[in-house]
């Protein structure tokens, strides 16, 4: 249903007319950087997002749609990271649009505009699905979006010189409103410093180290690799040790290991939108979520 949700809303993205004052088509590897597109762009940019906000990144399927919008943007904004390994390369091939190829001003990846956590030293493939470069999920710390959002507002603006004053505008507004919200979420945050926290995959890494957090455990033996029974049974142990805590999990993870744990360790599951719906959310509200969401989980009895 979510993969038929997403190519629905590409196709309608590539039927639907760009607006007059639109001069830069947007290929989003990732809904929230269709989301910061469209902050910093405004009506200079038409933006199509490869995935919806309910659907895992490390796999999509390169689909006609989606080729075909690749094929017509001037611009491809992803994670990078090794994120979108298993379908940007393929994707970008069958679209044969050299204006997004990679080295090219027209494909920006936002991990390179800042500097990742968990870093490996080294790349064993039997560790499981290790990125080489680091952790790509850091969208979730506000603090590093605005980072990404000033290195994209430079690129929109090589592309698209004559709307340097639009992208400057747009990306003072979303600074301005970002850091008061910082500052809000802070505040409000206080209570979660030094909160346990299990991850069921370790795409909140950013969000547990902005918030002061205290990363305890991964329900996923290796990245990507699915809980076996064995590794239900060490996660008891852990949960025991820390009785607190919260076990941090995104919408298309899958529930049967969740529920499992929550009947027999008695541990508080806390589902994360994994990134915003930018036609409805956008990034501010997004986070909004995500912290509400842990405060709410955290008070509880």
């Amino acid at each position: 249903m979510r993969k038929s949700t997403s190519f629905v809303l590409v196709i309608m993205s590539l039927l639907a007319p760009i607006s007059q004052a639109a001069a830069l088509r947007v290929f989003a590897c990732e809904s929230e950087w269709a989301a910061l597109a469209m902050a910093l762009g405004g009506e200079r940019v038409a933006v199509t997002s490869a995935t919806s906000p309910n659907q895992d990144p490390h796999r999509l399927e390169a689909r006609p749609g989606l080729i075909a919008a690749v094929r017509r943007a001037d611009l491809l904004v992803c994670s990078g990271a090794g994120l979108e390994a298993g379908w940007l390369e393929r994707l970008t091939a069958s679209a044969k649009n050299p204006r997004v190829a990679a080295g090219r001003p027209g494909q920006f990846l936002a991990s390179q505009a800042v500097a990742l956590k968990e870093v490996p030293s080294s790349i064993d493939r039997s560790a499981g699905d290790v990125h080489a470069e680091g952790n790509p999920h850091f969208a979730s710390d506000p603090r590093l979006l605005l980072t990404v959002a000033s290195a994209l507002t430079q690129r929109l603006t090589q592309l698209d010189p004559q709307g340097q004053a639009n992208y400057a505008a747009h990306a003072s507004a979303f600074s301005q409103a970002m850091h008061a919200a910082i500052e809000r979420w802070q505040e409000q945050a206080k209570p979660l410093a030094g909160t346990p926290v299990i991850q069921y995959h370790k795409r909140y890494v950013y969000l547990i180290d902005w918030l002061g957090m205290q990363d305890v455990g991964t329900l996923e033996p290796k990245p990507g690799v699915p809980p076996g029974p064995g590794d239900l049974q060490a996660m008891l142990s852990l949960i025991h040790d820390h009785p607190r805590a919260l076990l941090l999990h995104a919408p298309y993870d899958d529930q049967s290991p969740l529920r499992w744990l929550a009947r027999q360790g008695k541990v508080r599951t806390v589902a994360l939108p994994a990134a915003p719906d930018p036609q409805v959310d956008g990034l501010q509200r997004w986070l909004d979520t995500m912290v509400n969401a842990l405060l709410q989980e955290a008070k509880a009895p």
